[in-house]
């Protein structure tokens, strides 16, 4: 029973050692143990963390990129439709001189019909009409084209010989309606003597219409021929891209 009560005691300090030994391991190794996983935690909350910012900045950059890409696309687009405008603008000034030279200036009267000058009266109308119509579309090219372009500067010089032309036609046009006119009601009157009297002054009023505008119409064809041959330079496609430099240009200025 003795033996019994020392081994009993043995293996209560044997016990009692066992769990002091586990407390010094306790002691030593759960803090660090506690530190470590603490410390693996916040490693991944940290990558989760990153992880999400990244994201969002992608999303960001993403979202600022397809702005670019639109700015770019709407920049394009305003350029191809004001290159648009300018070709049009420059067709249709063309098209106006070509009607002017080959119908307005180029005419001849003998070709109008005896009706006591109400063809002329038309004729005078439109002649005017067009001056009006080629000065505003004279305007249209001064403010798509700068003034050292060369199609604006034959456009220019087209101008003033078309000027010219209305300062001749306006001086001499008056004239030449009237004895028209004379020269027509002579012939139906059947008059011999009227007649002898109305040609040569219609055919007087024609020369001195035809001496005032006769060097216009050769400048005019010469400026025609010119704003032509730069008309279709202008009318070439551009060999430059539509995206403006200056949209990615560095701005090196701190703020």
């Amino acid at each position: 029973m003795g033996n019994m009560n020392y081994i009993i005691s043995g293996l209560n300090l044997v016990v009692l050692a066992a769990i002091f030994v586990v407390l010094l391991l306790l002691r030593h190794y759960l803090p660090s143990y506690t530190k470590k996983k603490g410390e693996n935690l916040a490693t991944k909350e940290d990558v989760g963390d990153i992880t999400d910012r990244i994201e969002r900045v992608k999303a960001l950059y993403s979202s600022q990129l397809e702005e670019i890409k639109a700015t770019i696309s709407s920049i394009r687009n305003e350029r191809e439709e004001f290159n648009k405008s300018r070709r049009e603008c420059l067709l249709n000034f063309y098209d106006q001189i070509v009607e002017f030279y080959y119908e307005k200036i180029a005419v001849n009267f003998g070709d109008f019909p005896m009706d006591d000058g109400a063809s002329m009266a038309g004729f005078q109308d439109e002649f005017n009409k067009l001056i009006t119509a080629m000065l505003k579309s004279y305007q249209r090219i001064v403010v798509y084209f700068d003034q050292p372009e060369p199609v604006r500067i034959e456009s220019e010089n087209i101008v003033n010989e078309v000027l010219a032309a209305r300062t001749a036609f306006k001086k001499h046009f008056g004239n030449v309606k009237l004895t028209h006119i004379n020269e027509c009601q002579a012939w139906q009157s059947g008059d011999r003597g009227r007649i002898d009297i109305a040609v040569p002054a219609a055919n007087e009023a024609n020369i001195k219409y035809w001496d005032a505008m006769g060097p216009v119409v050769e400048k005019l064809k010469l400026s025609l021929q010119r704003y032509l041959l730069e008309t279709n330079k202008s009318l070439k496609p551009a060999e430059t891209s539509n995206i403006p430099e200056a949209i990615f240009a560095t701005d090196d200025r701190k703020s």
